[in-house]
């Protein structure tokens, strides 16, 4: 049995950060998950990957305070890249966490 791995990209963040590069142990076309807590205020984070350390970082999902469900937490299943970061790009008055699950 293989069991899942979670990293935690952002950890109680309150100012704008870019966590360091995860390289997620990966077969083609294989999918992970994220969970994003933004809590007592706003900001906006970009879930972002790329094929190698040369190429171009592309956003594969944005997340808003306005997007928050129950316990102000977002979960969302998307594609997993050769490498992935998180890049909270806007934030006041928040604390922002995020995991990685793959």
């Amino acid at each position: 049995m293989t069991f899942a791995k979670t990293t935690r990209l952002v950890s109680d963040a309150t100012s704008l950060v870019t966590s360091d590069p995860v390289y997620p142990m990966r077969r083609q076309d294989e999918t992970g998950k994220v969970q994003v807590v933004i809590t007592g205020g706003s900001g906006t984070l970009k879930i972002q990957g790329r094929s190698e350390v040369a190429a171009p970082w592309a956003t594969i999902l944005t997340v808003t305070e306005s997007d928050m469900g129950d316990n102000d937490t977002l979960y969302a299943v998307l594609e997993l890249c050769p490498q992935m970061r998180a890049d909270l790009v806007t934030i006041s008055g928040a604390t922002v966490n995020v995991w990685l699950t793959e």
